[in-house]
């Protein structure tokens, strides 16, 4: 059944005269995805011609992924147009790429993307297809060991914890909390008790004082508690983030645990401004923008299924890789795995681009309009470079400062 839907969702989206080119990698998304038009494409001989974009890294081949991008597209002879990473980095020609003058968010990799928009207008293409919902529907560590269990596949669920518990360094007990007690508890306490109890408990937090930002006291609620430790919190207050529930009111009354957690990853508000902001570039160049796993169809299915059959620990996208055999080369599907481009974002800004960074959270207009604190973040920056904290929270900071400058704001 998931094959039919992807294959239709591909196809609905090939209906072009001019060529259509696939934000290729060496992931199972993007690789289903181009697998799926290059399978189309020799049953139908009226599809357009198809080309793949990829990047390509040199210095960091710990995040390239060439060797499993070829088999896809050695086997559907799919044209595959290299982009050199380190051309494409992060703040890389400042202020050359950047936000829209409608939203602050962009992406730390835009570079790379409109580097490969400018690639593929050259050859023609009219239409992009990428896979970036691959993750919400089929990933994103949404874990359903209480349907195991369910299903009386007993010595899988016993599988699927020891594992669980390798992967995020959990004793057994600890496990078992966390992946069955925790989520089965869930399902047996009524929504709106439980929903009622995490308010409460939200209020009563609230009073103590405020982590970060030295401007309050420990223990904000809500979608504040994620974020940065460089972001004060008297302005969280403000724009009532500590009281906003970002939980979609479809998902409150849902079933089961595992189910509540899988939708709430496919109507992830950040998923869908990142889908929005790749649309709107894409736009600004002419090109159409297409997301096969964004399809309405494959979300019902997703919702519809019960976890654990989707994606397991020990089978990471358990259900789409069973649903390639036969399209997808086999190797392919075994060696597609997550790899991040982290080790070139931690070079970017420490060294390539670090003067930038710099001149960035220096006379911040963030810490300016208060939202910021200026100190800590460059106290942040600097405990980075050293390697001494992690960095993605980084990066929403800098766009929202590059957004701040660029429209005078």
């Amino acid at each position: 059944h998931l094959r039919e839907l992807l294959l239709e969702a591909v196809r609905a989206r090939l209906r072009s005269r001019a060529p259509v080119g696939i934000s290729l990698s060496g992931g199972m998304d993007s690789a289903t995805v181009g697998s799926a038009a290059g399978w189309l494409s020799e049953q139908e001989e009226t599809l357009p011609p198809l080309r793949a974009y990829s990047w390509a890294f040199s210095e960091f081949p710990e995040s390239d992924e060439r060797e499993n991008i070829y088999r896809v597209a050695g086997r559907y002879g799919l044209p595959v147009s290299e982009i050199p990473a380190e051309e494409t980095y992060p703040l890389v020609e400042y202020p050359a790429h950047g936000p829209h003058e409608d939203d602050p968010f962009t992406s730390m990799f835009q570079p790379f993307m409109e580097r490969v928009l400018q690639t593929a207008i050259a050859d023609g293409v009219a239409m992009m297809l990428y896979g970036f919902r691959g993750d919400v529907m089929f990933g994103g560590n949404v874990n359903d060991l209480p349907g195991l269990l369910r299903a009386g596949l007993f010595s899988t669920a016993r599988a699927e914890l020891a594992e669980l518990a390798r992967v995020f360094g959990l004793s057994k007990a600890r496990a078992v909390r966390r992946y069955l007690i925790r989520p089965v508890v869930s399902d047996l306490v009524p929504r709106g008790v439980a929903l009622s109890l995490r308010h409460g408990l939200a209020l009563l937090g609230r009073r103590g004082p405020l982590p970060g930002g030295g401007d309050g006291s420990k223990g904000l609620g809500g979608a504040a508690q994620r974020a940065a430790p460089h972001v004060r919190r008297e302005f969280l207050k403000r724009a009532g983030v500590a009281e906003a529930d970002l939980t979609p009111l479809q998902v409150r009354t849902w079933r089961r645990a595992a189910g509540r957690e899988r939708f709430r990853h496919i109507m992830s508000p950040l998923v869908m401004r990142g889908v929005q902001y790749s649309e709107r570039l894409a736009a600004g160049f002419g090109v159409a923008f297409g997301d096969p796993w964004g399809d309405r169809r494959i979300a019902e299915f997703v919702l519809a299924c019960p976890q654990h059959v989707l994606d397991r620990a020990l089978e990471v996208k358990r259900l789409p890789r069973l649903a390639m055999r036969g399209i997808m080369p086999d190797e392919a599907i075994r060696a597609a795995d997550k790899v991040s481009p982290g080790p070139m974002y931690a070079q970017a800004l420490r060294n390539w681009a670090y003067r930038t960074v710099i001149d960035l959270i220096t006379d911040s207009r963030c810490a300016a309009h208060g939202y910021i604190d200026e100190a800590a973040l460059q106290k942040h920056f600097d405990d980075f470079v050293r390697g001494e904290a992690p960095a993605f929270d980084l990066w929403s900071t800098l766009s929202l400062e590059i957004w701040l400058r660029r429209f005078g704001l």
